[in-house]
């Protein structure tokens, strides 16, 4: 059993916070609905951090956080709760500044008469063109919380390529990480050895070995700018 943090609202919209114990987060989901609340965050809590709340950061918006965002807003607007009062409720319990100052400045947006579609195209960092559109699309055809569903399956989808790329580059970046160390250990120490043999026999280098030991000056001396230029091509 795992320990779980929950977030719901009950049909008079008053918050409920508490902790349970369960397998999943998806049983955790199904006990609140049984209660008759409406879930607005799940969260697993580690052993050993389980009261240690995580600090808030600015950084960038994941697709996960996304389809959090879309999931909760789809639960609570089907629950009857007003699409500015679902987004400023989700909006205290997000960590990642750049999404939690976004749904803040919407939900203001919004009051002041906007459509939500416009007001999350403020935001090209959170949102995107297409969920700006699916947005519109939401609104103007009355399906809000149809297309608040699709755009939460899409991140998901998203997210998941996302860490579907990141597996399949892992082996190639360790095998390139592997024979870099390889080429720095030679240059390293192999190199400077058989250029003091060479230098002590005193006979002419081939042609090949004079190219290669050229090479290998040139790297040499400028290795902080090659390191650097390799930096910035990853980055």
């Amino acid at each position: 059993m795992k320990n779980y943090n929950y977030i719901a609202r009950d049909s008079a919209g008053t918050r409920r916070q508490g902790l349970t114990q369960a397998l999943t987060a998806n049983d955790v989901l199904g006990w609140l609905r049984e209660q008759d609340l409406i879930p607005v965050s799940v969260t697993e809590l580690e052993p050993a951090r389980a009261k240690v709340a995580a600090p808030s950061r600015r950084r960038r918006v994941k697709s996960a956080d996304m389809a959090a965002v879309c999931w909760q807003l789809t639960t609570m607007i089907e629950g009857g709760i007003s699409i500015t009062g679902a987004i400023e409720t989700i909006a205290d319990e997000i960590d990642n500044l750049t999404l939690r100052d976004a749904c803040r400045q919407i939900v203001q947006d919004v009051r002041k008469g906007e459509s939500l579609s416009d007001s999350a195209a403020k935001h090209p960092r959170v949102f995107n063109k297409l969920a700006c559109c699916m947005l519109l699309a939401g609104e103007t055809g009355g399906a809000l919380p149809t297309t608040l569903r699709k755009l939460a399956e899409y991140y998901d989808e998203r997210d998941k390529l996302a860490k579907k790329v990141k597996g399949a580059m892992a082996y190639p970046i360790f095998v390139l990480s592997f024979i870099l160390l390889i080429v720095i250990f030679i240059m390293t120490f192999i190199i400077p050895r058989f250029r003091v043999i060479f230098s002590q026999i005193g006979s002419d280098l081939p042609v090949f070995t004079k190219a290669f030991m050229a090479f290998y000056d040139g790297v040499k001396a400028n290795v902080i700018y090659i390191i650097g230029s390799v930096f910035l091509l990853v980055v």
